[in-house]
């Protein structure tokens, strides 16, 4: 009796199990669904966001571009003018609109709106969200959000760095010493259209045709993140850390931004000693005036050779959006100039 009753005991805690793993229990289904509704919503402020990046068109109030019309037909007699002007301003008022406001409107002074949204205000048309290097802030029912939006050339371009830059800075993000200089070698000769191996260190045809199952390279500027788990020495991981590091543009934009850039990057990508690129960061006006002796690294070899690696200008086809919450991330690769996100994640 004491066998069979422990054994029916069993069994009710094991169906028991069963039931809870069938049947979630209220909170479990309430955190899901609260997931599920953030993971949405950060998708709206992405999109939002990246409407955001482009120049916005207000429509002008048809009363007021009457009123345009009026002054510029300039009739003959002053009084005439003044008369269509005053009866336009008379029927405007009725709907609370007044033309003859020469200060701006409540609201509409600094500080009540964002700068993007006076130059909106000011002359119809401008981007929301442009590049900087502070997020944006936002605040939706209870949870806080920051997007953050960066130029194309904040980070390196996997597609133009050299092989000396790229190994330099693929020591900086921690692979190891050993694998590093192949790793840069096998994507360099992934993305280029020789079959030479790279430093005869690299991976070409010949290599790829002898896996199982065998693959082609791509031979050619590389368009997706997905696309580097198929290159030797690659995995999961690494390409993980290429992809928040590294961006995927054109291959004759290889300057880094000298307002984004990092300066450790700007120190791998150079080749040059961290004191010379903080000295030449500062003679540029990046890091302030600290260093009484910054100016004497102008007009040398180590700036020549800084200057080559780094751009004064933004690169604005191509953006990174990133949106964070305080439990989560999504990031973005937008292709301003087509219109069309490449890769969420």
């Amino acid at each position: 009796m004491i066998y069979v009753a422990t054994l029916l005991a069993a069994i009710a805690l094991i169906l028991l199990e069963i039931g809870r793993m069938q049947s979630p229990s209220p909170l479990f289904m309430e955190k899901q669904l609260a997931h599920m509704l953030q993971w949405r919503e950060e998708q709206l402020l992405m999109d939002f966001v990246i409407a955001g990046t482009r120049e916005q068109k207000i429509p002008a109030d048809p009363r007021f571009l009457q009123y345009k019309r009026i002054l510029a037909a300039s009739p003959r007699q002053p009084s005439e003018m003044e008369a269509q002007v005053a009866w336009l301003k008379a029927a405007l008022a009725q709907l609370n609109f007044n033309i003859d406001t020469k200060t701006p409107e409540p609201g509409i002074g600094k500080g009540s709106i964002s700068e993007a949204q006076q130059m909106v205000v000011h002359d119809g048309r401008g981007n929301l969200f442009q590049p900087r290097k502070d997020p944006y802030k936002f605040k939706l029912g209870e949870i806080e959000y920051a997007a953050l939006v960066l130029p194309g050339n904040a980070l390196p371009n996997l597609n133009a760095i050299p092989y000396n830059a790229l190994w330099r800075y693929l020591a900086s993000l921690q692979i190891p010493e050993g694998e590093v200089k192949s790793l840069a070698a096998a994507l360099i000769d992934w993305r280029d259209a020789d079959d030479l191996r790279a430093e005869g260190l690299g991976a070409e045809s010949d290599y790829y045709y002898n896996l199982r199952p065998p693959y082609k390279p791509r031979n050619a500027p590389i368009r997706s993140w997905q696309e580097l788990g198929y290159v030797r020495g690659m995995t999961p991981e690494r390409v993980r850390l290429l992809r928040d590091n590294f961006m995927l543009g054109a291959p004759d934009q290889g300057g880094l931004s000298l307002d984004f850039g990092l300066e450790r990057t700007f120190v791998a990508l150079s080749g040059l000693r961290p004191e010379t690129v903080k000295d030449i960061l500062t003679a540029y006006g990046r890091l302030g005036d600290k260093n009484a002796g910054a100016s004497s690294v102008v007009f040398t070899q180590d700036t020549s050779d800084f200057d080559r690696v780094m751009s004064l200008q933004m690169d604005t086809s191509l953006l990174r959006i990133r949106i964070t919450s305080p439990e989560s991330t999504m990031t973005a690769d937008y292709d301003a100039r087509n219109r069309k996100i490449i890769a969420v994640w």
